[in-house]
């Protein structure tokens, strides 16, 4: 990440990469995952999501005093570049490790599930990571529910309840 989530990457644009106007539709971890390295390679990027805040499958529900994680319950990380990202969010308090006890029933058999794999979970909840990813994007628009996206003559014209965002191809 450039030192500055909101500024991009002027390496990138100076290697003669076109910087261009994207659209991410999801605020979900893989949508603000990408919006992210897009920014970071100087793209101005626009994330819209349907829902009132982000999460997508990582999504934290309130009611009330009650929290409770409405999708994924944990995640894991397997590949190195997410796991120095994962050990980030530990040391910044915004995950946890999760050790709770998995198993699997196969053939009438109970069986650990996962020996020796590492799970994580959101602090205080699954949404943690998502809520952290979209605050370092300059424009994130949530309640804005795609109704319609057509190709124009030089990208893309999404439209949401009579709004209009136009982005590059």
């Amino acid at each position: 990440m450039t030192a500055s989530a909101k500024e991009p990457d002027q390496s990138a644009l100076k290697r003669g990469v076109t910087s261009r106007r994207v659209a991410i539709v999801g605020a979900g971890l893989a949508g603000l995952t990408a919006a992210r390295v897009l920014s970071d390679h100087g793209h101005e990027v626009v994330v819209v999501e349907k829902s009132r805040g982000p999460g997508g499958r990582m999504s934290t529900r309130r009611d009330g005093r009650l929290r409770f994680d409405h999708g994924a319950q944990y995640f894991t990380a397997r590949h190195p570049r997410f796991i120095s990202e994962v050990e980030r969010w530990r040391e910044s308090g915004l995950v946890r490790r999760w050790d709770a006890r998995i198993a699997v029933i196969e053939s009438e058999m109970i069986q650990p599930a996962g020996a020796g794999t590492e799970r994580y979970v959101g602090v205080p909840g699954m949404s943690a990571v998502c809520r952290h990813l979209a605050q370092a994007q300059t424009d994130c628009r949530f309640g804005w529910r795609v109704t319609g996206a057509r190709a124009v003559a030089d990208g893309w014209l999404l439209e949401s309840d009579g709004e209009r965002l136009k982005v590059d191809y």
